[in-house]
This record gives structure tokens, sequence and C-alpha cells, in this order.
């Protein structure tokens, strides 16, 4: 379970690292978003209220403010985009690579695979998300709610 919740981290992180190329994906619709993520066959819910603030700090495809992440590095492919990324961890960098898929306005899929230091095979993790709409009273945007704690990420970023 610590190999998933760690494996879990470090693909969100990645997954989550500023993209740096000119046809990078596009941000999401402003509005609420329920958010699959599949690390190792354990599904985590998880529903944002985003707006274009929030994508400018926690982007649907790129590591966390906090993260040492370097920036993905994206490229338009005909179905969508391919990413990678590395980001330093006390083991050593955990290289991420991946492909998006979708318009981001009603929806979008991430499938990356993370080489962790100390982790003999590449962990999986599938990210969906889908478009509710607007954010349910009393929502604002930034707010994310995990495992049912809310937590605003444009208050928490330092």
């Amino acid at each position: 379970m610590r190999l998933q919740a760690v494996a879990l981290a470090l693909c969100v992180a990645a997954v989550a690292a500023p993209s740096v190329a000119q046809n990078a994906p596009p941000t999401r619709k402003t509005g609420w978003w329920d958010i699959s993520v599949r690390v190792m066959g354990v599904t985590s819910k998880i529903q944002v209220c985003t707006d274009p603030a929030t994508e400018k700090l926690y982007p649907s495809v790129a590591g966390n403010p906090g993260d040492d992440c370097t920036p993905a590095v994206t490229t338009r492919t005909a179905p969508g985009w391919t990413f990678e990324t590395s980001c330093k961890t006390p083991q050593g960098p955990a290289r991420t690579t991946g492909t998006v898929q979708g318009d981001f306005q009603s929806g979008y899929k991430v499938a990356a695979a993370t080489q962790a230091p100390g982790v003999p095979f590449k962990v999986p993790v599938t990210i969906e998300g889908r478009y509710v709409g607007d954010c349910p009273s009393p929502r604002v945007a930034g707010d994310m709610v995990m495992g049912g704690k809310v937590t605003n990420l444009l208050k928490s970023h330092p």
C-alpha cells in the first residue's frame, strides 16, 4: 500500500509539472470536474472546481508547485499529446512518460508510467477527467475534494 501511495504522489505530481511546449494541451473548461486516478489497480476519486487561476498553478497535464519536477515536455500527436517529465525524490529522479487525449471541455484521459528509483518496474497510472458543470455551492475556484476532505489549492499555494 505504501508503494501505491508513493506511486500516486509521483504520478500526479509529474502529470499535474507545467508544460513548456507551445503545443501543450489546452486548459480544462472552468467548472466542476470529476477526476479518477488509477494507480496499480487502485482508483482514487477527486473533484476539482477549476478556473484560469487554478489551471495556471495546477494544469491538467504538467508537478505541483511544491514538487521538485522538471516542466513537462509535450509534443502534439494526431490523437492528442505525449509528455515526459522527471521529479526529484530522496532516492533519485523518477521519470514519467505518457499520453493525453481529449478536448478539455467535456473530458480528457491521461495514460502514463513512472519509473521510480528502487522500483523494478514502471508504475502505471490512468487519469480520467469528466466535466460535470458549474461548481456546486459552496465550492469555489481552487476547491479540491479528495477522500471527503476539502482543500483549496489556491489558498494552500505558497
